[in-house]
């Protein structure tokens, strides 16, 4: 995979940079950018906003969504059933106080039918459901900072092997909690939606915070490559240190220091 490279200007990271390194990624499907809009620059799967939200707050660009956590949520047609693989990918902050919730994936009026990804303060979840509400299901307890922009990825395939990533790293030991016939690809006419998800009438769960660069693929990034896009919007300097959460292996790791430092 050929190397993305930072601004050159006073080692500062370069939102431009970032974009091209997305488009420019195998499998990618969709990608709204947030600059003030729900329009996809990769593919036709355009939104509409809900519940009056609105762009601004600071993230990774000006521009990022931001919900409020009561009524806020994107909307988009359908588009991923029949996939048996995907990542999504996207930054995220969370309201200091009561943030999180629901971020992104497919789900109808009267259930949850499709993929959906989950986030809160101490706790992250990835699950697959198909039209029979058969799902796979992978979750952890984990602490991830509110009030702080965090990068984030997901992705699955139908060996049933999920991975969640936050800031570039994998979230190792997930629980796997899988229904008796876990589905194998992706069964939903339901709508994507972002900042919101509804299992029942008149029942939903709001993400309250702002989400940025979302991002759709349909198949499994690895996780050079999910670091990579990580570590495109972090100032360049020669080392840094790993956040703890967990590691790639350390010969990828090894490998982004030298590109970093050249």
């Amino acid at each position: 995979m050929a190397h993305r490279r930072f601004s050159p200007i006073k080692g500062l990271p370069n939102i431009g940079d970032y974009q091209r390194a997305i488009l420019s990624t195998r499998g990618l499907v969709s990608y709204w950018p947030m600059d003030g809009h729900f329009r996809d620059i990769k593919g036709t799967n355009h939104g509409t906003a809900n519940g009056g939200v609105t762009f601004g707050g600071s993230l990774v660009a000006a521009g990022a969504g931001s919900f409020d956590g009561v009524d806020d949520y994107a909307q988009m047609s359908s588009f991923m059933n029949g996939y048996t693989q995907f990542t999504f990918e996207h930054w995220f902050k969370m309201d200091a106080v009561s943030g999180g919730g629901y971020s992104m994936g497919h789900n109808s009026f009267n259930d949850w039918n499709g993929p959906i990804l989950y986030i809160l303060p101490t706790y992250v979840r990835l699950t697959v459901y198909n039209a029979s509400n058969n799902y796979d299901n992978y979750f952890k307890t984990v602490s991830v900072s509110a009030n702080v922009g965090h990068h984030m990825a997901a992705n699955w395939g139908n060996d049933h092997i999920a991975h969640i990533y936050i800031d570039g790293l994998e979230i190792t030991g997930l629980t796997y909690d899988p229904s008796a016939i876990p589905p194998t690809s992706v069964n939903t006419a339901a709508p994507f939606t972002i900042g919101q998800v509804r299992n029942v009438p008149n029942n939903y769960t709001w993400f309250k915070g702002l989400i940025d660069e979302v991002a759709v693929y349909n198949t499994v990034l690895s996780a050079e490559e999910i670091y990579e896009h990580y570590a495109i919007l972090q100032p360049r300097k020669k080392y840094w240190v790993m956040p703890a959460i967990t590691a790639i292996s350390k010969y990828y790791y090894q490998q982004l220091i030298n590109r970093r430092a050249a």
